[in-house]
């Protein structure tokens, strides 16, 4: 009789110690998919965070000029931001001067609505990325909902966007 309420402990024990993992893991996990406090600046020079974004979905998109598939994947992402008024397109600029950014933009014809300068690479720092292009998908609320390592396609685009609560329309794309 004796070895039940050695049982019941060991079971209630068991449950406590399982509930207080369940509880860290949701804490890590939501502490994980936050937006990350990383300050940026506009090409016109004011501070910005990703916070300001929160309200409608937005993907922010890690670049660089000296990158290929970045440089690929740029018409691809203003077009999408051109065409999804929806969806806030966040570009962020990975390390590069305002000039060298202007002078790419011009030289590819691109007019880009939310573009942010990363001057410390304090982005990928953050989040532990390797490589770029990188882009990170967020839901309205600030959550992040996917992440794409390498160059974003319109295949990656209309599987990815539902999961934000965004409808693709890739005939709205050039």
């Amino acid at each position: 009789m004796k070895k039940r309420p050695t049982l019941l402990i060991t079971l209630l024990s068991l449950a406590f110690v399982v509930g207080a993992l369940l509880v860290a893991f949701q804490v890590i996990n939501a502490q994980q998919r936050a937006l990350p406090e990383v300050s940026f600046q506009t090409l016109q020079g004011e501070g910005r965070q990703l916070e300001s974004f929160r309200g409608e979905p937005f993907l922010v998109n890690v670049w660089a000029t000296w990158c290929p598939p970045c440089v690929r994947e740029m018409p691809l992402l203003a077009d999408l931001d051109a065409s999804h008024e929806e969806l806030q397109v966040v570009l962020v600029n990975h390390g590069e001067t305002p000039e060298r950014i202007e002078d790419f933009l011009e030289e590819m014809g691109l007019n880009l609505q939310h573009l942010l300068l990363d001057p410390r690479g304090e982005l990928v720092a953050h989040s532990g990325h390797r490589g770029l292009p990188v882009t990170y998908f967020y839901n309205a609320q600030g959550h992040l909902v996917a992440t794409q390592s390498g160059e974003v396609t319109r295949e990656d685009l209309a599987d990815l966007l539902p999961r934000m609560g965004v409808n693709f329309y890739p005939e709205r794309l050039p």
